[in-house]
């Protein structure tokens, strides 16, 4: 009777042991789980979901992600949140971005020219603008949406970012088509 119940109490410890190692290895699998790369160079890798919960983005590691009303938080030492859009095979991600005003402008609008470093933007009162001194085309502005489209001329395809305008900052949430990462 005594080794029946040794043999008993050893079977529930194997159990309870592979239990616990079950629960702590529990995988995070999400639409977004994998590693993801750029469109002009789809064998680096930009930002990665890890099925242990863990991601990294632009070479910052964060301990963990999650998604809820299409934004990812990233959580660590610093908290990062990124408005995102999955379709298909691609991952939509927006990407923030401050420029500051240097010329004058009307209040309250997009109009003036905005840099940050190198990038820039530049709107007019007719509807048109130059991105970075080089590429140019028309705009509309969404107020209530807080949108701008950008319909370049010549082989760029149109854009639609998000944004939002404090003080002498324009805040943009870009959008950048990432793919699966490429091996090899």
């Amino acid at each position: 009777m005594n080794k029946k119940k040794t043999v008993s109490y050893l079977c529930m410890m194997c159990f309870a042991v592979i239990l616990l190692a079950a629960c702590n290895n529990k995988k995070v699998i999400t639409e977004v789980t994998g590693s993801w790369a750029a469109s002009y160079d789809k064998k680096t890798e930009i930002i990665s979901f890890n099925e242990d919960g863990s991601a990294k983005y632009r070479d910052k590691e964060y301990e963990s992600y999650s998604l809820s009303d299409g934004r990812i938080v990233f959580n660590g030492d610093e908290k990062l949140e990124l408005k995102y859009i999955k379709q298909d095979n691609v991952l939509v991600l927006y990407e923030h971005k401050t420029y500051t005003l240097t010329e004058t402008n009307t209040p309250g609008t997009v109009i003036g020219l905005w840099e940050n470093g190198k990038a820039s933007y530049e709107f007019t009162t007719k509807g048109q603008f130059l991105e970075d001194g080089v590429f140019g085309g028309d705009y509309t502005v969404d107020e209530e949406n807080h949108k701008i489209k950008l319909d370049y001329e010549g082989p760029f395809a149109d854009t639609e970012f998000y944004y939002s305008i404090e003080n002498n900052e324009l805040k943009v949430e870009y959008p950048f088509k990432m793919y699966p990462t490429e091996k090899g």
